[in-house]
């Protein structure tokens, strides 16, 4: 067997281990999807603390997470 074609063999089984891994972590997040929690209202009340220490009269309307 020359360089070439273990190259190309070894190529091959790591595209084929790759994918295995990837329909695995498919199966995986699709049985046991990931809970979002809500706002902590303790990360709110210091935001707010935050807004009106800094910005005298000012006031948070909405708090919302990016995702």
């Amino acid at each position: 067997m020359n360089l070439i074609a273990a190259c190309g063999l070894a190529f091959g089984a790591v595209i084929v281990l790759l994918g295995a891994l990837a329909a695995l972590m498919r199966v995986i997040t699709a049985v046991l999807p990931v809970a979002r929690p809500g706002l902590d209202p303790v990360v709110a009340a210091a935001i707010t603390s935050v807004i009106t220490a800094f910005m005298q009269g000012a006031r948070a309307t909405r708090i919302e997470e990016e995702l």
